[in-house]
């Protein structure tokens, strides 16, 4: 109703990644079973840092935010609210131990925490030109005559970005 009364279906939406195949769906359904049941989840996870650990966690929600989907839990071994990207974690189990978590207070268990942002302007080489057109809104691109384009843009201040800065290589 909410777009008219096309014959076919003209519209999909799909969140899974290129590439994804049934592992990815089974990670995600025992997530949201554990996130509705209340269960204690444990897995190994590959953080930013390139370190591997094995965590347990009580999981409050899953979120899809800019290109991926991530579960926000609380970490026993970090005693706080953390994000966890679902590409990095491996090895994931319900381990069938309930918890009962305290509902804490909005701003403790939301993502939107404030984060140190960075003004930048970059410079990107023509060869990784399709990858600022797929990442950045177009009026923070300006295409230089060489065919580089310049970017100007707020990122946060934190080893995400570091990464994906890293990311681009020589180009």
């Amino acid at each position: 109703a909410l777009f008219g009364n096309a014959r076919e279906p003209w519209l999909e939406v799909d969140f899974s990644p290129w590439g994804s195949g049934p592992q990815e769906k089974k990670l995600f359904a025992m997530l949201r079973e554990a996130i509705i049941t209340r269960q204690v989840v444990a897995f190994d996870y590959y953080n930013t840092c390139g370190q591997t650990g094995r965590r347990q966690v009580e999981p409050v929600k899953l979120i899809f935010k800019g290109r991926g989907w991530y579960l926000w839990a609380f970490c026993r071994q970090k005693k706080d609210y953390r994000l966890f990207k679902l590409g990095r974690i491996r090895l994931a189990q319900a381990t069938g131990e309930r918890f009962e978590r305290p509902a804490p207070a909005r701003q403790a268990v939301e993502p939107g925490k404030p984060i140190p942002m960075l003004r930048m302007t970059l410079q990107v080489a023509p060869s990784r030109a399709y990858r600022v057109y797929d990442e950045f809104p177009a009026e923070q691109v300006e295409t230089q005559p060489d065919g580089s384009c310049v970017v100007r843009a707020i990122l946060p201040d934190d080893e995400w970005t570091q990464g994906y800065l890293l990311s681009f290589g020589e180009h």
